[in-house]
């Protein structure tokens, strides 16, 4: 049985398709483990080398003693980078761990889990 789940154009994330970590228990004594398509994968590796070399170049700007305006603006590309990182997975929890938990009897604590996954992005 296909269990993928398309993740609007961005990749597709799955269970069963590769086990990337082991989520620890959580206070609402939910554990799991976090599954990811190979492409969702390489997609978030390219926006984290980008965010790296947008943090290398806030650094020369810095040394470098550029304007602040134009070094705000370098660093609210890269907040901009990880928020988009960040998205993307919590649209892979909600698609994948969440529902899936819902439908074996366990969406109470699998919400509660994404609640603070949430809280957690929202700081």
């Amino acid at each position: 049985m296909d269990r993928s789940i398309p993740l609007g154009g961005r990749g597709i994330i799955a269970y069963g398709m590769r086990e990337v970590s082991t989520v620890a228990e959580t206070e609402a004594g939910a554990s799991g483990t976090v599954y990811i398509s190979p492409e969702l994968e390489s997609n978030l590796q390219d926006r984290l080398s980008r965010i790296e070399g947008h943090v290398r170049g806030i650094e020369r700007m810095l040394a470098e003693h550029r304007d602040c305006d134009d070094i705000l603006s370098q660093v609210s590309g890269a907040e901009a980078a990880m928020n988009q990182v960040a998205i993307l997975l919590l649209e892979g929890h909600l698609e994948t761990c969440v529902v899936e938990a819902s439908r074996s009897g366990n969406g109470v604590a699998a919400t509660e889990r994404f609640k603070g996954s949430l809280s957690r992005v929202l700081k």
